[in-house]
């Protein structure tokens, strides 16, 4: 798709395992510059994931600098060098006027064809503001749509779609397979001029398309300073008056509250060197805890951040692949600051996503209290105090139980998971870089 001096592509990489990942990008004819714009990755389950930039996951964020190695294919087959392809100018003619938003229709007349009695348009809807895709945050200010157009019955369907901001495709759809369906009122009488037409090229429209200055018609998403823990993201989502009344009798006075201000310390996964990562525990002013989680997997870096009663029991929590959080509309709880041996504990919330509410979860953990006291610094040397170990099972929002054993640690007043249980055998985490500050 070629836009004034550049041109976007996609390029198809097949995997070794036979997953195919496609590779979108903007490459500038005049200057030879190549932009990664993002990636469409399939996952050895066979779902898909979008990586802006490169490196971030289902959220947008503007192409960076790409240039393949200098004997990569990109650079020694001529059939893969899009400069060197006949990828032609459009041609844009305005479809009808501007609505009242100031939006207005096109046609790309040199990327339109007749076959028969089948039109194959592609047609462009240029925005008089720059909006933002909900799923990802991308910015467009002009769509694509690769139509299919029957003029015996004036029907049509969608082949594929694209979203461009600024002249760089921001996104794109292939829908699956649909059937024709009529026409959209503000497209049958245009559409109906091209079909009486046997060469496209003759259709005036309303003009040629002009570029124009746009103002951004949605702000940027604002999302966590993950890197920072910075709470104030979570923040400007309230909880219900019932669950925050909850908290406040759960943590009716300072001696119910953690002794620290900031724990932060690395658990080693036991036998599995893919996984690495750390946790940073903050006690906010309200004497619950603000957690981040930061995961490596496979050189990638994931955040989540979580605001928990005592680090264990969920009110909010924001995942780095998404663009809206969870927060806790119902609470249900027997936690406490002085879990006794041999008792039972729990906790259920229903978290609501506050972008889509149909990802919400119902979550859930059922815990005993196992003894006996065990000094701390059998965990790390810098743990104080002593702890007692807290066994669940866990339902994580997908209806499937899961193991999470825990350390209650008295001194410090919170909880850090410790491990898990698999075919009946404790599997426990080792602590490193164990540092408190009160």
């Amino acid at each position: 798709m070629r836009v004034g001096n550049s041109i976007n592509t996609v390029y198809h990489i097949t995997m070794s395992e036979g997953s195919q990942n496609n590779l979108w990008l903007n490459v500038d004819c005049q200057t030879r510059t190549k932009t990664l714009l993002y990636m469409n990755l399939q996952t050895l389950t066979g779902s898909h994931i979008r990586a802006y930039g490169g490196n971030s996951f289902a959220r947008y964020v503007p192409g960076v600098p790409f240039e393949p190695d200098a004997d990569s294919l990109m650079n020694t087959d001529p059939a893969l060098d899009v400069c060197k392809q006949n990828v032609v100018q459009p041609r844009w003619v305005g479809l009808t006027n501007a609505d009242k938003n100031g939006d207005q229709p096109f046609i790309d007349l040199n990327n339109s064809h007749r076959q028969g009695n089948q039109l194959n348009l592609r047609i462009g809807t240029d925005y008089a503001q720059v909006h933002r895709e909900k799923q990802y945050d991308a910015p467009y200010d002009f769509k694509i749509s690769q139509i299919q157009v029957n003029c015996d019955n004036q029907q049509a369907r969608i082949a594929r779609t694209f979203s461009l901001n600024a002249a760089f495709v921001t996104d794109n759809a292939t829908p699956a397979e649909t059937a024709f369906t009529p026409l959209p009122s503000s497209l049958i009488a245009p559409v109906a001029k091209l079909c009486a037409l046997q060469d496209l090229n003759q259709f005036t429209g309303s003009g040629a398309w002009v570029a124009r200055p746009k103002n951004e018609a949605d702000a940027p998403l604002v999302i966590p300073d993950f890197e920072h823990n910075d709470p104030n993201a979570l923040a400007r989502y309230p909880q219900p008056e019932a669950v925050s009344k909850s908290v406040m009798t759960i943590l009716k006075n300072g001696h119910d509250v953690p002794t620290f201000t900031r724990l932060t310390f690395t658990p080693v996964w036991p036998g599995d060197a893919d996984i690495s990562g750390k946790t940073r525990i903050d006690r906010l002013p309200d004497g619950s805890t603000l957690t981040l989680d930061t995961l490596v997997l496979k050189g990638v870096t994931f955040y989540s951040q979580y605001q928990r009663l005592f680090n264990l029991v969920d009110l909010k929590q924001w995942d780095s692949m998404q663009n809206s959080p969870l927060i806790a509309r119902t609470l249900e709880t027997n936690v406490s600051a002085a879990p006794v041996v041999g008792k039972q504990y729990h906790w259920h919330a229903v978290l609501q996503n506050e972008g889509s509410p149909e990802k919400s979860k119902s979550k859930r953990q059922d815990c005993r209290a196992e003894g006996p006291w065990r000094d701390a610094a059998m965990l790390n040397e810098a743990f104080p105090g002593r702890y007692i170990e807290l066994i669940c099972t866990d339902d994580r929002g997908d209806g499937k139980a899961m193991s999470s054993d825990y350390a209650w640690l008295e001194d410090l007043r919170v909880f850090i998971r410790i491990g898990y249980q698999e075919a009946g055998e404790k599997k426990r985490f080792t602590f490193k870089d164990v540092a408190i500050i009160h």
